[in-house]
């Protein structure tokens, strides 16, 4: 119907035109015809709209399928699949993929519709001018080379184009991962650098499009205005015809009536090909594999029971390696770093370090990491574990230990299933809970964590709070178990997100509960409490099966059975008395910790069960300043959301990001000029006409044909300088945004991080800089030609029939007052589909970071359905927006159909005063003034629409909270500064927000140079926030904070954090190169680089990786182990030499071994310098110069280790009490060696 009634319309104009030129034909019947112009109008405008409503109905179910699909397989992928894919790609499926593809589906229709109305159009053409017409078939055929070949460029260019925004938008999401590390290192400007380098490459092939793009603009502009020159050129200059009026004009509209399809074909044909590519990067996803089926109820084992049968285990086959551009230096002869037994290979297979199965791969972290696997060289095998034989039994307590890189988290994780297992085979029999290495927390309330999924029952959740000591922390929480925890638990300190991960595994009440090294982020006297409570032979889960990999060594008389791991094999297991016994090498490994096994000193009574008051003091930290970020309860800020119109200030400020308004001005007049010039050759053919009817045979048609040419050429010319200014002034404003944006974003404080889900502020990077790239400028250029071409044709028509501007201008009002009124809906409508995005992708990255906890937990349905929801809630809002505008499009074109009625009506009763050819002229421009009209007022909207991508990148720009300058020029420190390490702090108050409970509250202290200062304290006693106002992450609002005399409180951010160094708990490694990661600045040279990494025993992993400093690291530095990945921030800290090193609890999640072999080297390279050593385990902190005890963010103690425990109720005698009996005698014995010996 729709093309039946749009080809009716130049018909029956043929008849109205007869009935003006015939002045003996009765005006009634033109009159009729006129009426019938209107009813054929209406009826185009109905069917369009119903098949808009279908299509964009189509659109939304295949979009919402997609991002569903895509979802529903990354949910069930493996762990070694997802090294194909970053999260950044990922998330770039389901949003920029997903969109490509639904595009799609609007465009199908046109597939057929569009061949179908050229070929009547020409069909009738060839009745109204003969052969004439198939000239002008043929110069329509001729372009379709072009544009083919155009849109083959935009193609490929569009292909490279979204390889090199993945590799950004990756890149970014690192960066927005690990920006603490980023703020610590004062790295914000060479990753800036980075993510610029990869920005001009992505701007670079913008450029090279527009070349392209201008060039199909004025294909689908053009086009019809080249056609009719051609078509016209041949009608009266070779065949010799006299221009008729109503054959001319008939032909005109009929040629205008290509307009459509030849613009709807190609962009059709360009979503096709942009779809393809979506649907090939959606198919290669989806092609992966999935997770290996596991057997969860083995009927051959016990209930509870655990069974690994000669089992070999691999993370998958990774991709070959980089080629081998260079080989370490030799090293002199007999220089060993430390501890380079655990990364030595002993043979292929047998290796935990090799990448794809490291430690760090299969657990959780704030990241979002999950497994990653790359082959470090291509040769190797990828098996991580080999002929494994052990049996967990049922209801008993069983460890796993063993060295850095021995394989115990893949044990873990080959139980659970998410190995590919190669020989053998894992046998367990009942439901299983885990708590991963690094706590997994979603965005919900507290209770939703601890609940995942299931009912509520009052009781034993309280019970199982109270064991997982966690009631204190709920009484200071703003709404207490309903409080929303932010993002991946950002506002909650390490050990309280581990113990609400415990409390999770707790309540599931399964048959086996696995543990990967849980107690690591505790301090000594909340660990002894959750092992006690929970986990112990007295504890809540003593009849359940519990699996426990742990470094804290002295739990492990109080087990059932004990495994030993090294190098992917199981070296011994039995109880804690036969490997005492029996095993030299659990013996050295339990040296130094555990020299005697008093088990009556560590047992707890009967009744361990009950609830019971936590050792735990509430967490400081959390009470003074994290928790109460944002009030009602949540402790994630709510995403900035304007309303009304787009305000005429921001397109101003676009236009001035454009290059500058005088530049934006001469792009404007140039589209002036189009307009005006777009007009001419319609006009020129009516003139020509009328001159043939007064003076047949006396014009030149050589003449008339020139001028004509010259027109059609001008505006060909016109509208491609048009598209080009406009377009290259689109691509500057672009760069300028990501540029400003990504300045704003890394030079925001912490707070903004920690109230902010990364998801939101990576669709500013993704989402919102695509749309200031290409959806921003087309609809721009859209707008502009069609409302100057709209002025253009009422300029036209007031001159031929000044009576129809009495209805025309009442219309137009209504028009723009229908704007007005449609554009509120739409622009709230716009926005809402914008900010329930953000939802889809936040929940889908936090899928990724805890795919393992989700598929032990057997919760992928609950995900699935949330993600559902999310979609669902999306859809809607991007329907009812799309909907809406069709209802705007409906109502615009019947006001424009009776602008068409009146133009008619007019035409006919002026047909003795107006020269027929007028007339034509003024109907031709009516129909295009109706199709303008309404183009004009949904591009003015859609560009209001796009322009919400501009408002939210300029909100980032210019509204983000900053911190200090980088330098202050006024304030710079000596360029040898500091040369001692000596700090002075007086009276040094932070909070983490105004108007907050303070997380320092006054503190002093003196520190000397070189000095080793261990610092402790509970859980949330200011620690950390000690390092952080060290660091200024947050600002100190009072005090005196001096370093080498010189005021750190005034110096810039740069000078002060690159000159201390801090090896943080949770290291952050980003993907690149291992020599990116080390000396991003390219301060160091390659000598200095593998000394460092001698020094770290991290050179034989880089050496075998076979392509040295630039070996390859993945995202998140998921082919490293845990330890490995610590190895590496510890020589970030030896290539720095500085003279202030803060450590942060960095050897918390290493064994005991690793732990002394990494406190070694920093006394040994570290001996002119002065450390701060945040620890949880006291042994790393025995033989320091004195110790610094906080206390609810006060300095409740601080003196040397001896004088300390020489007073009996000093605080770190309560910590080294809560050790137990035998531990921290041994403790105490240590100190009091150490006290008669040389502290250095």
């Amino acid at each position: 119907m729709f093309i039946a009634f749009g080809i009716a319309s130049p018909l029956i104009v043929n008849r109205i035109l007869d009935n003006v030129d015939d002045p003996s034909a009765p005006s009634s019947t033109g009159y009729w015809w006129s009426f019938g112009l209107f009813v054929a109008t209406v009826l185009r405008i109905l069917a369009e709209t119903h098949k808009f409503l279908e299509l964009t109905r189509g659109s939304c179910t295949l979009r919402a399928e997609i991002q569903s699909v895509v979802y529903r397989k990354a949910i069930h992928i493996s762990s070694s699949s997802r090294s194909g894919s970053s999260v950044g790609e990922i998330i770039n499926l389901m949003q920029l993929d997903a969109e490509s593809i639904g595009r799609f589906a609007l465009s199908i229709n046109a597939l057929w519709s569009a061949p179908l109305q050229l070929i009547i159009s020409v069909a009738l053409l060839y009745v109204f001018i003969g052969p004439s017409s198939i000239v002008g078939l043929a110069a329509t055929l001729l372009t379709i080379p072009i544009q083919s070949a155009v849109v083959r460029r935009v193609f490929l260019l569009r292909k490279k184009t979204m390889k090199i925004t993945d590799e950004r938008v990756k890149l970014s999401n690192e960066v927005l991962q690990g920006i603490k590390a980023v703020k610590f290192y004062a790295w914000e400007k060479p990753f800036a650098r980075k993510i610029e380098d990869i920005r001009n490459r992505e701007v670079s092939i913008l450029q090279s499009t527009i070349v392209f793009r201008a060039l199909f603009v004025v294909v689908i502009s053009a086009l019809p205005t080249l056609i009719s020159v051609v078509t016209f050129a041949f009608y009266a200059g070779v065949f010799k015809n006299e221009l008729d009026v109503a054959s001319v004009f008939t032909a005109i509209l009929l040629l205008s009536a290509l307009r459509g399809p030849l613009l709807s074909l190609p962009f059709a044909v360009t979503a096709i090909i942009e779809a393809k590519v979506s649907v090939k990067r959606v198919e290669r996803f989806l092609g992966f594999e999935n997770t290996p089926p596991i057997t969860r109820n083995d009927d051959s084992c016990e209930v509870g029971e655990i069974k690994v049968e000669n089992g070999s285990f691999q993370w998958g086959d990774p991709p070959p390696p980089l080629p081998s551009r260079q080989g370490p230096p030799q090293s002199k002869a007999g220089s060993r770093g430390i501890l380079s037994r655990p990364f030595r290979r002993r043979n292929k297979s047998a290796t935990e370090n090799k990448a794809g199965s490291p430690e760090k791969m299969p657990s959780e972290n704030d990241g979002g990491q999950t497994a990653e696997a790359v082959s470090e060289a291509a040769e190797e095998s990828s098996f991580s574990l080999l002929n494994v034989d052990i049996d967990i039994p049922a209801g008993q307590l069983t460890a796993i230990v063993g060295p850095v890189g021995a394989g115990k988290t893949s044990l873990l994780n080959a139980v659970l299933g998410e190995m590919k297992t190669v020989d053998g085979s894992v046998k367990r029999n009942g439901t299983v809970a885990y708590v991963p290495q690094t706590a997994w927390i979603y965005n919900g309330t507290l209770r939703d964590n601890v609940l995942f999924g299931q009912e509520l029952d009052d009781e034993k959740y309280e019970v199982v709070v109270a064991a997982s000591q966690l009631e204190d922390d709920l009484s200071v929480l703003p709404h207490g178990h309903e409080t929303l925890i932010g993002e991946k638990g950002i506002n909650l300190s390490g050990g309280q997100k581990q113990r609400v991960s415990i409390a999770r595994t707790i309540y599931s009440d399964v048959d086996i509960y696995i543990f990967d090294d849980p107690l690591s982020a505790l301090d000594a006297r909340v660990g002894k409490s959750v092992f006690d409570e929970c986990m112990s032979k007295n504890g809540l889960l003593r009849n359940k099966t519990r699996l426990l990999v742990t470094n804290q060594l002295q739990f492990l008389p109080y087990t059932d059975k004990i495994i030993v791991l090294s190098e992917g094999r199981v070296q011994s297991q039995g109880t804690f008395k036969e490997l005492i016994e029996k095993d030299t090498a659990f013996q050295a490994m339990l040296s130094g910790i555990v020299t005697t096994a008093d088990e009556d000193d560590l047992m707890l009574e009967p009744g361990s069960e009950a609830k019971l008051k936590s050792f735990a003091q509430p967490d400081a930290e959390l009470t003074r300043g994290k928790s109460t970020l944002v009030s009602k309860g949540t402790l994630m800020s709510m995403e900035e959301r304007k309303t009304g119109n787009v305000k005429g200030s921001l397109y101003m400020q676009y236009a001035r990001l454009c290059g500058g308004l005088s530049l934006f001005i001469g792009a404007l007049l140039i589209s002036v000029i189009a307009a005006a010039v777009q007009v001419l050759p319609n006009w020129w053919l009516s003139y020509w006409s009328q001159q043939e009817a007064l003076f047949p045979g006396q014009t030149s048609t050589i003449a008339f044909l020139g001028v004509y040419f010259a027109f059609g050429i001008g505006y060909v010319l016109l509208v491609f300088f048009r598209s080009v200014s406009f377009i290259w002034l689109a691509v500057v404003a672009a760069r300028k945004l990501h540029e400003n944006i990504l300045k704003s974003v890394l030079s925001a404080p912490m707070s903004f991080f920690d109230v902010t889900p990364i998801g939101r502020i990576l669709s500013r990077f993704s989402r919102d800089v695509a749309a200031a790239d290409q959806q921003v400028p087309q609809a721009f250029l859209m707008m502009l030609g069609s409302l100057l071409s709209l002025i253009a044709a009422y300029v036209m028509i007031a001159i031929i029939t000044p009576l129809f501007m009495a209805i025309a201008i009442p219309v137009t009002i209504l028009y723009f007052l229908l704007q007005r009124f449609y554009n509120r809906t739409n622009i709230e409508l716009k926005r809402l589909d914008s900010i329930s995005k953000s939802p889809i992708y936040n929940h889908f990255a936090e899928t990724l970071g805890g795919l393992t906890t989700i598929r032990a937990f057997d919760r992928e349905d609950q995900f699935i359905e949330a993600n559902v929801n999310h979609i669902d809630t999306n859809i809607r809002f991007f329907f009812a927006q799309n909907v809406t505008s069709r209802w705007f499009s409906l109502y615009l074109e019947l006001l424009g159909s009776l602008l068409v009625l009146a133009a008619a009506i007019f035409g006919v009763m002026a047909k003795d005063s107006v020269f027929s050819g007028l007339i034509g002229l003024s109907l031709n421009s009516a129909l295009q003034v109706t199709a303008f009209l309404g183009f004009s007022i949904r591009s003015i909207t859609e560009l209001e629409a796009q322009m919400n991508a501009v408002e939210r990148l300029i909100y980032y720009c210019e509204e983000l909270p900053s911190e200090a300058q980088s330098v202050n020029n006024d304030y710079r420190p000596p360029p040898e500064w500091p040369s001692k390490g000596k700090i002075h702090a007086k009276n040094l108050r932070m909070r983490y927000r105004p108007g907050l409970e303070p997380s320092l509250n006054g503190v002093s202290m003196d520190i000397n140079p070189t000095e080793r200062i261990g610092v402790v304290g509970r859980t949330g006693a200011g620690k950390s926030s000690l390092a952080v106002a060290l660091l200024r992450l947050v600002e100190p609002y009072e005090g005196t904070l001096e370093i080498d005399d010189v005021d750190a409180l005034k110096l810039g951010l740069e000078d002060l954090r690159s000159k201390i160094t801090i090896i943080p708990q949770d290291p952050v490694i980003f993907s690149g190169t291992l020599r990116f990661n080390l000396d991003p600045f390219d301060a160091h040279t390659d000598q200095e680089l593998w000394e460092t990494l001698e020094k770290s025993s991290m050179k034989e992993v880089v050496a075998d990786s076979g392509d040295g400093l630039e070996m390859n690291i993945v995202e998140y530095g998921g082919n490293l182990s845990s330890g490995q990945q610590q190895l590496l921030c510890l020589a970030r800290a030896l290539l720095r030499r500085p003279k202030i090193l803060i450590m942060d609890e960095a050897t918390s999640n290493v064994d005991y071994e690793t732990d002394q072999a990494v406190q070694s080297t920093v006394r040994r390279e570290f001996a002119d310098s002065t450390i701060l050593t945040i620890a949880h385990r006291l042994w790393t902190i025995a033989d320091y110069d004195r110790i610094l005890v906080m206390d609810n963010g006060e300095v409740a103690e601080f003196g040397t280790p001896e004088e300390l425990l020489r007073t009996p109720n000093s605080r770190l005698n309560g910590l080294v009490n809560a050790l137990g009996g035998s531990t921290a005698s041994s403790f105490r014995d240590l100190i009091s060696k150490g006290s008669n010996a040389t502290p250095k």
